[in-house]
């Protein structure tokens, strides 16, 4: 209990109105709230949940007054009633009416102040007036920060060039919409999003301001950092036209936050200091871009359809009312903030994360859960659960249940081996209402006590792979065709790391296309740390091929890096081991030596699983390398590669040495036949002997 005192409370009036010199302001409205700052701290304690009472003094119909406001804001109080009248505060309107609209910016002006029409100064009191003098000084109505040594962060898979100084052009490669509000939409996702840039930080002022410090970059000081940007693409599109090899000029600006101006100062430093940044000057963040139209129907694959198979395909959403909604995504709110182990964030808690496709169940789809239990909170890439581990295991059993899986609620009261090592563990447990935003929870477990009690008891996952059942946030497509292809050895197959299957509603099909597309982060980890390192190939069936590629390189389709996976803006792709996977399936042949000539055979090998880097995955494969020594000679075997018109003439295949195996070998098998004809002999003589 927070005890508060106050011994002159009051009341507060605040009245709005819009003030315009010259003509008559009148108020809009009026709120009386209970003052004082004992009461004022009381007031807002109550508001946080904590236990609290004003204490003070009031006499009259105003402590009255005091008194029933307390009451009706649920504030506990206890205010000793005194003879006489109380405090009462007043807010006044100004009349600037002595302000000339011209010329406001300087010189001496008397501006008078009017009471509430139930209010009157007392006998003797002279007007409220204010001698205003304006104007002889340098003023601002933000915080100003500056940065410099910038450069352009791409979205795009396209490089950013400097053909002249300070003058930065890129060309884009992509299908271009007919519709312009489409190409605006398209654009907003590929022009640079943010600069790369150092800026000055004192007592957290850059950072308040908008900055992103770069990993590693802390407190007092140059930092190297991120800045978002945002681009005039409206303004030029909607007065130009555009079509295939177009070329446009697009200006940026910085993002602030409210109460700040972060102005960028140009790369060239022979500018004066008068004229050298974005809030002074135009063309510091200037991008000139080509487009260059691009035909996706010449990259599609022809898809089989196999037999006796079935193919559903379901699209989730976890807030039916944001899902598409003017653009945006059905991601969850994030309404509850609360302090981790590092830092404090906007987290997911209960109220947003019950509707859609979580209504009612144990397995909640969102990110940034908070109160829903370690299985639902995840691990984290970077933690080292998640380096240790595949994922929550354990979720569901072992064995189906009427066709399908079924949550373990066995285990979901108890917590699994090493939650410790999961970011912001503490939590996971339901709500600490003495707590407040502090990193604590209560009973942290797999399935959290605030999950459970909203769960409509069936343990079944057949809501959401059961196309028969409907569900809020679930929409089912039955029968479709087209996924799969045909692999040499005559099996179907769909890898996403080699195709980007897009869905087409019209058709009931997927859209095949020779090349992946959508960012990944699972090659971005490595050293302890999140690198720059991207894989690509995503499975994105609602988001369309405009979305994902950017253009053709040397005539192969490319994905974009603002689609898919997080990014920091560098591109960075790995193709894998496509091309050494058919190469290996049939012998190749490696080089011919001359006699006595020596040669050594080494296989590098990197694997890329999709596991975030992690240890186990070193226990998941194996791999076995046969070769040949071959001896070349007058018999010949003539053998030819698949994929290749070459043909290789080769004699007798001998593995390991040739050092005359063969002979020694004979050699061996006459002894070993010989001592045992010996012990044959000798064994013979000793029975004659026990026998006479």
């Amino acid at each position: 209990m927070i005890y508060t005192i106050t011994t002159n409370p009051s009341l507060d009036y605040t009245v709005e109105t819009e003030l315009i010199p010259g003509q008559v302001n009148r108020t809009e409205s009026e709120v009386i709230y209970p003052g004082g700052k004992g009461i004022n701290v009381s007031i807002s304690l109550q508001r946080l949940g904590q236990e609290t009472r004003a204490l003070g003094f009031a006499a009259g119909r105003i402590g009255q007054t005091i008194r029933d406001l307390l009451d009706d804001l649920g504030c506990p109080h206890t205010l000793l009633e005194l003879s006489g009248g109380g405090r009462e505060t007043a807010a006044v309107t100004w009349d600037l009416s002595g302000i000339p609209e011209e010329g406001v910016w300087e010189g001496t002006f008397f501006v008078y102040a009017a009471l509430p029409g139930e209010y009157r100064l007392g006998d003797g009191v002279t007007a409220l007036a204010v001698l205003l003098d304006l104007g002889g000084a340098e003023m601002y109505d933000d915080v100003q920060k500056f940065v410099s040594k910038w450069s352009y962060v791409p979205q795009s898979g396209s490089p950013i060039t400097e053909p002249e100084p300070f003058r930065y052009c890129t060309d884009l490669h992509f299908p271009i919409p007919a519709d312009r509000s489409h190409l605006i939409n398209r654009l907003r996702g590929m022009l640079p999003d943010r600069i790369l840039c150092m800026g000055y930080n004192t007592n957290n002022q850059l950072v308040l301001a908008g900055f992103a410090p770069a990993e590693g970059q802390t407190g007092t000081g140059y930092l190297q950092g991120y800045v978002e940007v945002t681009w005039n693409i409206e303004a030029v599109l909607n007065s130009a036209a555009f079509g295939n090899m177009s070329t446009f000029t697009f200006e940026g600006a910085p993002v602030s936050n409210p109460g700040y101006n972060i102005r960028v100062n140009s790369n060239n430093t022979d500018l004066p200091d008068t004229a050298n940044d974005t809030s002074e000057i135009q063309g510091v963040l200037n991008l000139t871009v080509t487009l260059y139209d691009v035909d996706l129907s010449s990259h599609t694959k022809t898809a089989a359809n196999p037999a006796n198979t079935t193919v559903n395909l379901f699209d989730y959403c976890v807030d039916p009312d944001r899902d598409g909604a003017d653009g945006k995504d059905d991601r969850l709110t994030k309404s509850d903030w609360h302090q981790g182990q590092t830092t404090r964030y906007a987290r997911t808690a209960e109220d947003d994360w019950k509707k859609g496709i979580n209504k009612g169940h144990l397995l909640i789809f969102g990110d940034g859960l908070i109160h829903a239990g370690y299985w639902n909170k995840g691990a984290g890439a970077i933690t080292d659960f998640g380096k240790a581990n595949a994922g929550m295991m354990g979720i569901v059993e072992s064995t189906l249940k009427d066709d399908y899986p079924v949550i373990n609620t066995a285990q979901m009261n108890e917590s699994i081996d090493g939650f410790s090592d999961i970011t912001d563990y503490l939590l996971c447990g339901d709500h600490d209402p003495g707590g407040g935003e502090a990193y604590t929870s209560i009973n942290p477990k797999n399935i959290s006590e605030t999950v459970q009690k909203q769960w409509n008891g069936s343990d079944s996952l057949d809501y959401l792979f059961d196309p028969a059942i409907a569900h809020d946030g679930k929409t089912s497509y039955t029968n479709v065709e087209g996924l799969f292809q045909l692999d040499p050895m005559g099996y179907y197959y769909y890898d996403m790391r080699q195709n980007f299957a897009e869905y087409d509603g019209d058709t009931n099909r997927f859209i095949l296309y020779d090349a992946p597309a959508a960012q990944r982060t699972d090659n971005s980890y490595e050293n302890g740390g999140f690198g720059d390192k991207r894989s690509v190939g995503n499975f994105l069936p609602f988001n369309t091929a405009e979305q994902v590629f950017d253009g053709v390189r040397d005539g192969r389709l490319y994905s974009s890096e603002s689609i898919g996976g997080e990014r920091d803006g560098r591109a960075a792709r790995s193709e894998g081991l496509h091309q050494a996977t058919d190469s290996l399936k049939d012998f190749f042949f490696l080089e011919q030596l001359d006699s006595k000539e020596k040669a050594s055979i080494s296989l590098n090998v990197a694997l890329d699983g999709e596991t975030h880097g992690n240890t186990y995955q070193n226990t998941m494969a194996k791999l076995q390398m046969n070769f040949a020594v071959e001896q070349t000679g007058s018999t010949t075997t003539t053998r030819s590669r698949r994929d290749s018109d070459r043909i290789y003439t080769v004699g007798s295949v001998q593995t390991g040495d040739q050092n005359q195996i063969l002979l020694w070998s004979l050699l061996s098998l006459l002894f070993g036949l010989g001592f045992v004809g010996l012990a044959a002999v000798s064994l013979r003589r000793q029975k004659g002997g026990e026998d006479t």
